[in-house]
């Protein structure tokens, strides 16, 4: 059961991984030579596939791991059961705060292209923006940033307790 909670903790190190290669492929596809609007439109869905394969990858072998302890748990006696089924439970946990961190990270990612298309000068209708609607864009771009840093924190922290957990597991 040790094993298995490492193992899925080493795919959680290669997603964090990926989440940043993520957000640094996007942030020079918005910012980098070369970058803008054009490179967002044509390139953007390239970098999505690829981070969504990477994704789901990740999720499926940390899924089986969370089904393989969840049978360790019922074929084992206590207080490894408890241990086990509590990385499983953790596991599952952390699958659903990685899904939501992903969709915060697509949210925030069309926020910021919307703002740079209002910073070029381009609003609704091909007009010029307004004062407000790029106040809007900017708080909830900001929005969207705190929302990403709790949840960071709190997927941090279930990270946290698994790597406890696998040295409790021990022997």
């Amino acid at each position: 059961a040790a094993d298995l909670t490492s193992e899925a903790l080493t795919f959680h190190e290669a997603r964090t991984a990926v989440h940043k290669d993520y957000d640094a492929a996007f942030k020079y596809l918005l910012e980098g030579e070369g970058g803008g609007s054009r490179a967002l439109a044509w390139l953007y869905p390239f970098v999505v596939n690829c981070a969504t394969g990477h994704f789901q990858a990740i999720s499926t072998s940390v899924r089986s791991i969370a089904a393989k302890l969840e049978t360790i748990s019922e074929n084992t006696r206590k207080p490894l059961a408890i241990q086990t089924d509590e990385a499983a439970r953790s596991l599952r946990s952390l699958q659903r705060m990685e899904a939501e961190r992903l969709q915060l990270v697509a949210a925030h990612h069309a926020e910021q292209g919307r703002l740079m298309l209002l910073q070029l000068g381009h609003g609704r209708g091909g007009r010029p923006p307004r004062e407000d609607e790029l106040n809007a864009v900017l708080a909830s771009v900001a929005d969207y940033r705190r929302q990403l840093a709790r949840t960071a924190e709190e997927i941090n922290e279930v990270a946290s307790e698994l790597k406890y957990a696998v040295a409790d597991m021990r022997p």
